[in-house]
C-alpha cells in the first residue's frame, strides 16, 4: 500500500544547488511533493554546466536562468552557496524579492554576513537564517 505524499504548493527555490540542496531535495522526495527550482552558478560554465543539469534530473528539480529569476518564480528561496559569494549571492536575487518571500540563509558565513544579507532581505522579504 503506498501512502499519500502531502502536496505543498509554494514554489521552492535553491541558490547554490549542490550536496547541502540535494540532501534536502532528495528527502522531501520521499516525504512530500513540492516543485523545486534552482540555480547554480556552475550551469553558466560550459565545462560543468551539463553535469549540474543531470544533478538537478536526478531529483526532479527545475534549473533556471539566473538567481533573478529563481526569486521571481519561487516563493520559498534558500541559499545554500559558500560562504564566500552568500552576500553577493543575496544581492543578486534581491530585486526580485517580494512581500510573502521567506529567504533562508543557509549559509556557513559569518554573523556578520549574515547581516549582510538580512539588510538586503528585510526592505522586501523575510529574512531566517541559521548558524552552524
Amino acid at each position: 500500500m503506498s501512502v499519500e505524499r502531502p502536496v505543498i504548493t509554494e514554489v521552492v527555490g535553491f541558490i547554490g544547488y549542490g550536496e547541502a540542496a540535494a540532501a534536502f531535495v532528495q528527502g522531501w522526495r520521499v516525504a512530500i511533493d513540492v516543485k523545486v527550482i534552482a540555480y547554480d552558478i556552475k550551469t553558466d560554465d560550459p565545462a560543468l554546466g551539463d553535469d549540474k543539469q543531470r544533478d538537478y534530473a536526478k531529483f526532479d528539480v527545475t534549473g533556471v536562468e539566473n538567481a533573478l529569476a529563481l526569486a521571481a518564480g519561487a516563493d520559498v528561496i534558500i541559499s545554500t552557496v559558500t560562504a564566500e559569494v552568500a552576500v553577493e549571492a543575496t544581492r543578486s536575487a534581491a530585486a526580485a524579492l517580494r512581500p510573502g518571500h521567506i529567504y533562508f540563509d543557509f549559509n556557513s558565513c559569518t554573523p556578520s554576513r549574515k547581516r549582510e544579507s538580512a539588510a538586503i532581505v528585510e526592505a522586501r522579504a523575510r529574512f531566517m537564517w541559521m548558524l552552524r
